[in-house]
């Protein structure tokens, strides 16, 4: 069930998405369908967007997909408690650095990465949506950090700065926000 403040989060994050993929969209950028390097790495969320991903789960994703999906999961949070020695949380200036690096370097993807596509795409993060690149996609195979292009930079920052000064959303990494999600079922 959906609460009226679950509503209204829902109602926030999906205008907010559209503004950003308006920004998004207007820009030329050499990203497409079936290209995830950008997936094997280690992806945060506003602790808001956690209810939108959430609903999508429960609502327009197949069993058979969810099975898929909580087996990255599952696969995924065993990854963490190996490399973080059963923290919930990773301290942003020591711990997560170094998991961030390793996650890449091990190929690590997003659970909801499936069959080389994003199974929540519609309801993506925003640090999902922001990010792209706009030359020389062959590089983002050798580069798993590569940095987004400026413009792509300049989204996420101005995105972020929105979240933090109209919510009280956190920071989290996207597995750890939806285990209950799957934990039900």
């Amino acid at each position: 069930m959906t609460t009226n403040d679950d509503q209204r989060k829902i109602s926030f994050i999906s205008s907010f998405y559209s503004q950003i993929d308006e920004k998004v969209n207007y820009f030329e950028n050499c990203c497409q369908k079936g290209c995830s390097y950008c997936c094997h790495q280690s992806i945060e969320v506003f602790s808001m967007e956690r209810v939108l991903i959430g609903k999508y789960i429960k609502d327009s994703i197949s069993r058979a997909l969810f099975s898929k999906i909580k087996s990255n999961l599952n696969n995924w949070l065993d990854y963490f408690d190996k490399q973080t020695q059963n923290k919930t949380e990773l301290a942003m200036n020591n711990d997560y650095p170094a998991f961030r690096e390793q996650i890449v370097k091990d190929k690590i993807p997003c659970p909801f990465l499936v069959d080389n596509l994003c199974s929540i795409y519609p309801v993506r993060p925003m640090t999902c949506r922001t990010h792209f690149v706009q030359n020389s996609p062959q590089l983002c195979a050798k580069d798993g950090l590569r940095n987004p292009c400026k413009i792509s930079t300049n989204i996420r920052d101005a995105s972020v700065l929105y979240m933090t000064t109209h919510t009280t959303s956190e920071i989290y990494l996207l597995p750890i926000t939806v285990i209950e999600f799957f934990e039900e079922n």
